[in-house]
């Protein structure tokens, strides 16, 4: 287990007031009308909640207050990532705050900034995020995970395949898709047999069909054979 040292403990009211000095109002409402959340929104940009994310890397957060400010809750994942700890010990503290995320920001952005090595350990984290089917964040986390690491690793696609299920909230299942959908630039077969013989998951099969139509990646003839799906 690593050992980090730490200054005292920061005052969560602290942060919220250097992340209030980093806002900008025009992208506060433009975020607010993006990110779909009941959070307040302070309107900070991602690259400045990543240098603050630095700046603060050495401080104590383990009084963290997470599901009141959106840029809050994203600028402490960003901070865990900055932490020099195990891949396990970061993948402790982000389910923690993903658990309590509830917004696709949080856990896009958060997700997107890891730098894990341990990829057998991550692989466990994707299944065990996914199997969380009640907590929707946590659970669309999970196939960020996948997406991430493994969409260009065919060993792993079978077992990833067999894990989807049809999900009753809308923002994990739009996350199903859009790792099918990147999946897809590498296995265009694989997923389109997938896709084709798939008759229980309707609403994500319409979904990555829709993302593969408008992906860049993937090219015209590919296109109109998944649209010839039914």
């Amino acid at each position: 287990m690593s050992v980090v040292l730490y200054n005292r403990y920061m005052d969560y009211e602290i942060i919220v007031e250097k992340l209030y000095k980093l806002s900008d109002e025009k992208y506060r409402v433009f975020s607010k009308s993006l990110a779909n959340t009941p959070l307040i929104v302070i309107g900070v940009r991602i690259p400045k909640i990543k240098e603050l994310a630095k700046e603060l890397k050495k401080e104590n957060l383990n009084r963290f207050v997470f599901a009141q400010y959106l840029e809050a809750d994203i600028f402490y994942g960003l901070w865990v990532n900055q932490q020099k700890i195990s891949d396990l010990e970061k993948l402790i503290k982000l389910e923690e705050a993903l658990s309590k995320a509830s917004s696709w920001p949080i856990t896009d952005t958060i997700i997107c900034n890891t730098k894990f090595k341990d990829l057998d350990l991550v692989f466990s984290y994707y299944i065990k995020w996914t199997k969380e089917s009640d907590n929707e964040f946590l659970c669309r986390s999970g196939y960020l995970l996948y997406m991430k690491y493994f969409s260009k690793n065919k060993g792993s696609l079978q077992g990833f395949l067999k894990n989807i299920t049809e999900s009753k909230y809308y923002y994990v299942n739009m996350m199903v898709a859009r790792t099918l959908a990147t999946v897809a630039i590498s296995f265009e077969n694989e997923i389109f047999e997938y896709l084709k013989n798939s008759n229980n998951i309707s609403i994500i099969k319409k979904y990555t069909i829709r993302k593969i139509n408008e992906s860049f990646r993937i090219n015209n003839c590919a296109k109109m054979k998944f649209l010839s799906i039914k």
